[in-house]
């Protein structure tokens, strides 16, 4: 039986067992998905162990641009990002990718059916280059605290600009979209004070936010779009997005 599982810190509350298991059985795979609870400086001596053990794996916070020296091929897309959360075995080589950025491509695919105002990354980590990616050619400001690492993403886009937390606060903004690549246990209600007008884009799917927004979109629809593409990496199936939200409310 084939193994898969997430690695990362913390990952006890993640949905994506739940999910992967329930799509091997749909699709009558015998694979089993489960988690394991890996730190930064813990990678190099576990990555064999993970190479023995699992045909695959999808990486979380904080490895996703650290298992990068590990893999023996980067997919384009995650090589210009810098960041790969899904890890695939084939033959005797492991391929880093990311399909964090098809998942969120696809939230503002359909966002941007309504919607045509601008973008404000909150955040300047791993997830934040990838949204940056994703939202290529559109103008998208980066709030971060540290203005030379917003200044450093930014680099390779010529829409892109950056502001500080405070800078974003003080905001007089409506019909944006704001998205929110902080940490979990960032609270980012004070940035949102006055801003009730506004598309909130949660990729973090463990906290609900308790302040009025426009429209929320919860990190639960980037968990399952993302997690379609990691499983059809996998296996070549491509489960549908009702069925991955049916797998981690039932």
């Amino acid at each position: 039986m084939e193994k898969y599982c997430v690695i990362g810190n913390p990952v006890n509350h993640s949905l994506s067992p739940q999910m992967h298991n329930y799509w091997f059985q749909q699709f009558n795979i015998p694979a089993q998905y489960g988690r394991e609870e890996i730190k930064g400086e813990e990678l190099k001596d576990k990555i064999q162990y993970l190479k023995e053990i699992y045909k695959g794996f999808n990486v979380t916070y904080p490895l996703k641009d650290k298992i990068i020296p590990y893999v023996d091929i980067i997919d384009d897309v995650a090589k210009e990002i810098g960041s790969v959360n899904t890890v695939k075995k084939e033959g005797d080589q492991w391929i880093g990718y990311n399909t964090d950025v098809l998942g969120m491509m696809a939230i503002f695919t359909e966002l941007e059916k309504d919607f045509s105002g601008k973008y404000y990354i909150l955040g300047s980590g791993n997830m934040a280059k990838t949204t940056l990616y994703a939202l290529k050619g559109k103008e998208v400001t980066v709030v971060c605290r540290n203005l030379d690492n917003g200044n450093e993403i930014i680099k390779k886009y010529p829409l892109a600009q950056c502001m500080t937390f405070t800078q974003f606060q003080k905001l007089n903004l409506s019909n944006g979209v704001v998205v929110n690549t902080l940490p979990l246990d960032v609270d980012i209600e004070p940035f949102m004070v006055g801003k009730e007008d506004n598309i909130l884009v949660d990729a973090n799917y463990k906290k609900t936010p308790k302040f009025p927004v426009s429209q929320y979109i919860s990190g639960l629809e980037l968990l399952v779009l993302q997690g379609i593409e990691s499983f059809y990496i996998w296996t070549g199936k491509r489960p549908i997005k009702e069925s991955g939200y049916h797998a981690i409310t039932k």
